[in-house]
């Protein structure tokens, strides 16, 4: 998943933030208060709709400057496998709205294949099964909190095992393993010598 854009409006210490991301490495700087965590935290918060991170509720993460009937939202613009996505999540008015088309090989749009959604659940269910992007994967790898970096080094070798193959999409390998295993196990006096967990961990 690419993100290319966020757009906050009326978010914690932002009036109105527009920032452009380009590949590769990233940082982000300012100085004490100037809400570089609100950014990460609203990045966060758009993909799975928890807003906890900002230690207050909905409410209290409004710009104090906005007035009674200005909007507050997070809005990211972004890319994953062939789609393009925009997805906004209203602090005010409390909505939800996820757009997504699918892409051609040359990144133009197809005119079919153009889904807008705005139940809550509805958008979480598609961000997940549509553009591939899991709040578990998201909570224990991509927004990690400063001293939990380090976390996997105290799982099992199963449990890194099972990660790897998340994250680096090889469930898909262990699947024509185990289809090509039964269908040769059928076969009349073959002896079969399962090896795939001491594979799995190598």
């Amino acid at each position: 998943m690419k993100i290319e854009k966020v757009i906050l409006q009326n978010v914690g210490p932002h009036r109105k933030l527009e920032i452009d991301f380009d590949s590769g490495l990233i940082g982000i700087l300012g100085a004490n208060g100037a809400g570089k965590s609100t950014l990460v935290n609203s990045i966060y918060a758009a993909l799975t709709n928890d807003f906890t991170r900002f230690g207050a509720s909905k409410s209290d993460i409004i710009h104090n400057g906005a007035g009674p009937r200005d909007k507050s939202f997070i809005e990211l613009h972004g890319s994953h496998r062939n789609q393009h996505f925009k997805l906004t999540r209203s602090l005010r008015p409390n909505t939800n709205k996820l757009v997504y088309r699918k892409l051609d090989d040359d990144g133009n749009w197809l005119e079919s294949g153009s889904k807008s959604l705005s139940k809550a659940g509805d958008v979480n269910q598609a961000i997940e099964q549509e553009l591939g992007i899991s709040k578990l994967v998201i909570d224990k790898y991509v927004f990690v909190a400063q001293w939990d970096m380090f976390q996997f080094l105290s799982q099992t070798e199963s449990e890194r095992a099972k990660t790897f193959q998340y994250l680096c999409g090889t469930e898909i390998a262990t699947k024509i393993q185990k289809v090509c295993t039964d269908y040769v196990s059928n076969q009349e006096k073959v002896k079969l010598i399962d090896n795939s967990l001491e594979l799995e961990e190598q």
